[in-house]
């Protein structure tokens, strides 16, 4: 066992855990957007940065283990600034009042918009013309797509199809399938 603290309180994580995980199993928040628990950690939206008197960056809590006597603080104001800004850069290209979506009302995006007060567009991009996908079952919109991974990792690890991954290109961005411009998903 690995004991260390969270927020000036002990904490015991077992070997392999990481700091997410122990702060969860000890009823600890931290905001997540892409963390899934039954795949490996996407650590794209960045939002389960910590702080550790071990460090003095911010770090992922979704992929660091922590270690013995670890002090990690998990709420300040640094950590909301920075989360607030996380929020403000992924809502760059979303309408804040979410009526368009399908999802309107039970949308991880919109609750944590909310959470993080972001009432406001603080930030702007170049729009640019981005083609909705048509692959079979499944539809998929780049422009809405904040690239928090979760789709690549439920498909090639829980699914196990193997068949998409994220095309890397800075502001371009986007979810592609591995293969051609078939999917091939269950």
């Amino acid at each position: 066992m690995i004991n260390f603290t969270i927020n000036n309180q002990p904490v015991t994580a077992q070997k392999g855990e990481t700091i997410l995980q122990a702060a969860r199993k000890a009823g600890f928040y931290i905001p997540t957007m892409c963390y899934l628990e039954k795949t490996t950690p996407c650590a794209s939206c960045r939002l389960c940065v910590v702080e550790t008197d071990k460090t003095d960056g911010l770090i992922l809590s979704c992929q660091t283990p922590p270690t013995e006597g670890l002090a990690v603080t998990i709420d300040s104001d640094r950590l909301k600034t920075e989360r607030t800004n996380i929020m403000r850069l992924y809502d760059v290209n979303h309408p804040l009042e979410c009526g368009v979506c399908d999802k309107s009302g039970a949308c991880d995006l919109q609750n944590k918009t909310l959470e993080f007060g972001v009432s406001a567009q603080h930030f702007s991009a170049k729009d640019q013309l981005r083609h909705i996908e048509h692959w079979g079952l499944i539809n998929y919109d780049p422009s809405l797509c904040i690239l928090c991974e979760k789709c690549v990792h439920v498909c090639n690890e829980i699914i196990g199809d193997d068949a998409i991954t994220l095309q890397f290109g800075g502001y371009k961005s986007s979810v592609i399938p591995k293969n051609s411009d078939v999917l091939d998903c269950t």
